[in-house]
């Protein structure tokens, strides 16, 4: 599609579409709102180059995989936002909607650090698979939303952010500036890594903590090995006060490497303090400040 904006939809059971040659979304320069839509159980089959947002400053296009649909990319790497200052390009895959990529390589963002807010979201029932490499570029993202991303080799965030809620099957590594953070706004999320996670020193991990909701908290579920480092962040929802007695598991590891190097822990009413014993475990208490008899108030 390279008029702008244009529109493809490809839908109905029994409907298809099959390109020998690549298919490009946005493929001229400053092109803006083109989109691609395959959905109820209709099926695309692209034998080469699929690419949107791939040209200069082509920006806000859109694939969307939905209601059972079916893409099937092949034989070459997968680009979103690719091109040089071009942003705000994504594909959604949800909604028992599938994304098969034969093998290779999806690339989200341009590998230069030019170009922003570029994403695969995995939505709920939607599953990405076949998939050798992910690689989130700086100020890019890949968000999780209740689906399933699966890569053989793995997930490769050098300068971009991890969010949401859903299962990444496969290895994962942060490096650079990365950032990892379950949930999306103000809702708290699981992510779950089925094989291992590998932060960075240079990375931020940013768990919500909220009793208001079910689960009270983000949670970093890891399977294999969490080598967790760099800098860990906790927030609240800003007017849930945290109490003593208040007890949140914000990770979990089939085995633990490392420490983060530094925390940054929401301040607590004088009378409570923080019970950080089983802190390296991933668990958080709240307990009462201790008072000892003859000294005016709590000691520290």
């Amino acid at each position: 599609a390279t008029a702008t904006p244009s529109k493809l939809v490809v839908s109905g059971s029994g409907s298809s579409w099959s390109n020998n040659n690549g298919m490009s979304i946005g493929n001229v320069t400053l092109a803006n709102n083109c989109s691609l839509a395959v959905s109820n159980s209709a099926s695309m089959t692209v034998m080469s180059t699929f690419q949107l947002g791939w040209q200069a400053s082509s920006s806000f296009h859109s694939v969307l995989v939905d209601s059972s649909g079916k893409l099937f990319t092949r034989n070459q790497t997968a680009l979103i936002g690719s091109g040089s200052a071009s942003s705000n390009n994504t594909v959604t895959v949800q909604g028992g909607g599938i994304w098969d990529n034969g093998g290779r390589i999806i690339q989200v963002g341009n590998t230069t650090g030019v170009g922003s807010n570029n994403s695969l979201i995995v939505g709920n029932n939607g599953v990405v698979s076949n998939v050798t490499v992910v690689t989130i570029a700086a100020g890019d993202s890949l968000k999780m939303a209740g689906g399933l991303l699966n890569v053989s080799v793995a997930v490769s965030n050098t300068a971009g952010a991890v969010t949401g809620s859903g299962t990444i099957a496969g290895n994962t590594a942060f490096t650079g500036a990365s950032v990892l953070s379950p949930g999306s706004g103000g809702s708290i999320g699981t992510l779950t890594f089925t094989n291992n996670l590998a932060l960075a020193s240079a990375s931020t991990t940013i768990i919500k903590l909220d009793s208001n909701q079910s689960g009270s908290n983000d949670f970093v579920n890891v399977q294999g090995t969490f080598a967790n480092t760099g800098i860990l962040t906790i927030t609240t929802n800003g007017t849930t006060p945290l109490v003593a007695g208040d007890v949140y598991q914000i990770f979990a590891a089939g085995s633990l490497s490392g420490g983060f190097t530094s925390s940054n822990l929401p301040p607590l009413n004088p009378t409570y303090r923080y019970d950080l014993s089983q802190f390296p475990q991933g668990i958080l208490k709240i307990v009462p400040q201790e008072v000892v008899p003859g000294v005016n108030g709590p000691t520290n």
